[in-house]
């Protein structure tokens, strides 16, 4: 059973001996290695490595996966960002709109008011006060599906650009998952010839040392009478 190779280990001990080996995470300044560690700690536990080589897919499973994790970020800080910016537009064009029909509702009613008039001035600052109202509002509400599709269509050729490297991350975690599972099956077959080697041994080890019953029943008494 040594000769496979197989220890028991946790993931903290071989992550610290990958990384000392391959070198840290590749980790963005806005990343923190805690999180690469829990990455791959569940990596880890679902897997169950059984050799050094296991542990080395698992460290560039990990990666991969927080790559992934990564560049879907990216994609929907995008969306959000493209969003936001589209509504604070919106939210402008209609504060600007309100404040000008207000002015013109508040020059229609005080016509021939000095630009001193107490009035005069309470109705342009409430007139302010809406318009601020209302962009505030606007930019405080919550966006609907509609709101991120049409800003999926101002940033198209950004998103294209991260699903297509999003793609390339999710092959190579194919590609080294399909590793893990060879390596798996090659395993388990060294374990099963381990196996039958020692079942055979100790069969026929068995089988010389206990006697057959006619064997047995041919030794001589042991007290040396017959009854």
């Amino acid at each position: 059973m040594t000769e496979i190779g197989i220890a028991p280990h946790g993931a903290d001990s071989a992550l610290t001996k990958l990384m000392t080996l391959f070198g840290a995470p590749p980790l963005l300044d806005n990343e923190t290695i805690d999180r690469f560690k829990e990455v791959f700690s569940g990596l880890f536990a679902a897997l169950g490595p059984e050799d050094f080589l296991m542990d080395s897919l698992v460290y560039h499973l990990a990666i991969e996966t927080h790559r992934i994790f990564r560049l879907m970020r990216y994609e929907a800080q995008l969306l959000i960002k493209y969003e936001r910016e589209q509504r604070k537009a919106f939210a402008e064009l209609s504060r600007r709109t309100a404040l000008e029909m207000g002015m013109n509702e508040v020059r229609e009613k005080y016509p021939n008011a000095a630009k001193t008039d107490p009035q005069y001035l309470d109705a342009i600052a409430e007139v302010k006060k809406l318009a601020a109202s209302d962009y505030r509002e606007e930019m405080d509400s919550l966006p609907s599906n509609l709101d991120y599709l049409n800003a999926s269509e101002g940033c198209a050729d950004l998103l294209e650009k991260i699903e297509l490297r999003i793609g390339r991350a999710v092959k190579r975690r194919d590609d080294i998952l399909r590793q893990i599972g060879w390596h798996h099956v090659a395993l388990a077959r060294r374990l099963r010839k381990t196996s039958d080697a020692v079942i055979e041994g100790l069969v026929s080890q068995s089988a010389e040392e206990v006697p057959m019953i006619g064997q047995r029943m041919s030794k001589p008494d042991p007290i040396g009478t017959t009854p």
